[in-house]
């Protein structure tokens, strides 16, 4: 289903939603393709707390290396997408439609464009404040997804250079549905996320809503850009926005108040949490969240932790012969989290400060989320010899920290790819050996095919 159709459907389903706590006058005839649209604050706030909102791909989790499949025959019973996905094939859907990956994430950009759209039409309202945020809520929302579509969607952002002539995404900005949109480059793009946050910025509250997760911050926004940065490279950059996001808010959980013993130790609502959100929603449960299925956990992972590392416990159950994945920030069995939180932003603050040899700073930084997560007293903390040294720590407890945080796996590799690291993936299913060398087109997902023979944007190569 492409973009325009997919969006008659869903404003319909989020239109008698909204008709039911709201009077007559709520919606009124839109031209063209008879779309209704929202007008006040109240109808703006149910849109963008719309459960759809700041979700992101599924694939990235299908693709990376911190689980396997352990027969042959699980594999061969899933979706032609789960299947194609986990072996790298050339043709991802192999007929199926309806991709989630892209289809929800471009609604969140609809629904956005949508508010800003009647925002300014609308003009001035009473509560100025709260027309404000919800502004900058709309612009956040969008930068969001269009960052989510970026990275999975498009090439990497190697440089300028490179990113001004790279295919990246369609850059909705209206909520004209009539409206097809050729894709733009990578570096516009980019500048478009950058611009959408720096604009959210001055609109959004200073501390974290602590009962509306979903909904943005100050210190969430910074995140995102320090995210954003990371992604390009631009070192000097994430650092400054990781900085000003700690500012605000730099809380961390102390692993040792967390029960162990629990299916889903975290709540959505944690201290670290700046913005929550989670994985497009059933179009993978089968193969990464089915507690009946076989995949488990890389056992090289696994055992990277090391003993007083309460993570072990708190990421992992073993169920059988195999370690499966809890499920982390997501407070659910079925989704994995792909949010913002503090401990990334510790980890991109003394990932940039080793790469400009702060070693001090970078361990300092470093050693206050470590000491959070292992037992009382058998917390060692770490010392740098070198920004070398300290990189390839920091990269270890990247994938350590960050597990099972859908798109955070696969967007490290590739950035440590583009920077020569040479990562092989490599898959071992029914006698079959599968890789995934540095490089590779594979590393960027297809356009759904219904999208592009409907849209006729340009196809990715694979």
């Amino acid at each position: 289903m492409n973009i325009k159709k997919y969006y008659c459907c869903h404003i319909v389903l989020v239109a008698t939603l909204l008709l039911m706590g709201c009077g007559k006058e709520f919606l009124e005839p839109k031209s063209n393709s008879s779309i209704v649209v929202p007008k006040s604050l109240d109808d703006f706030e149910k849109m963008l707390d719309n459960s759809v909102i700041n979700t992101a791909a599924g694939l990235p989790l299908l693709s990376c290396d911190d689980y396997m499949i352990g027969d042959s025959a699980l594999w061969a019973a899933a979706t032609p997408t789960q299947r194609n996905a986990y072996i790298w094939a050339a043709d991802i859907y192999e007929g199926d439609s309806e991709v989630a990956d892209w289809n929800i994430v471009y609604r969140s950009v609809f629904y956005a464009n949508s508010v800003l759209q009647s925002l300014s039409e609308q003009g001035t309202y009473t509560d100025i404040g709260r027309a404000e945020f919800t502004e900058g809520w709309a612009y956040f929302v969008r930068a969001f997804a269009f960052y989510d579509l970026l990275k999975n969607f498009a090439p990497t952002y190697k440089n300028q250079s490179n990113a001004q002539t790279a295919m990246g995404i369609p850059l909705k900005l209206t909520a004209n549905v009539d409206e097809v949109k050729q894709r733009s480059s990578v570096w516009d793009g980019y500048q478009q996320v950058i611009s959408d946050v720096k604009k959210a910025i001055p609109l959004l509250p200073k501390e974290v809503q602590s009962l509306y997760r979903n909904r943005p911050s100050r210190p969430a926004a910074y995140a995102l850009l320090a995210k954003v940065y990371l992604s390009m490279s631009d070192y000097e950059s994430a650092e400054r926005y990781a900085d000003s996001c700690l500012a605000l808010h730099d809380k961390l959980i102390d692993y040792n108040t967390i029960d162990p013993n629990a299916v889903t130790p975290f709540k959505k609502t944690n201290e670290e949490v700046l913005l929550y959100a989670n994985q497009v929603n059933g179009q993978y449960n089968y193969v990464l969240y089915n507690p009946t299925v076989n995949i488990q956990v890389d056992t090289v992972l696994y055992n990277s932790y090391m003993v007083g590392d309460l993570r072990k416990q708190l990421f992992f159950i073993k169920s059988g012969l195999f370690i499966k994945p809890k499920r982390g920030y997501a407070e659910t069995l079925t989704l994995s989290f792909t949010g913002l939180a503090t401990d990334e932003i510790y980890l991109i603050k003394s990932e940039c400060a080793a790469r400009r040899s702060d070693l001090t700073l970078s361990q300092y930084y470093l050693n206050h989320l470590l000491k959070n997560r292992f037992k009382g007293e058998s917390f060692v903390p770490v010392q740098f010899g070198d920004a070398k040294v300290a990189l390839q720590e920091i990269k270890k407890e990247r994938r350590k920290e960050l597990f099972w945080r859908s798109g955070t796996r696969w967007e490290d590799i590739k950035r440590y790819n583009d920077e020569g690291e040479k990562i092989t993936l490599i898959r071992k299913l029914g006698g079959k050996n599968y890789q995934l060398l540095p490089g590779s087109p594979r590393y960027v997902f297809q356009i759904p095919d219904d999208e592009i023979a409907l849209s006729r944007i340009t196809q990715n190569p694979r």
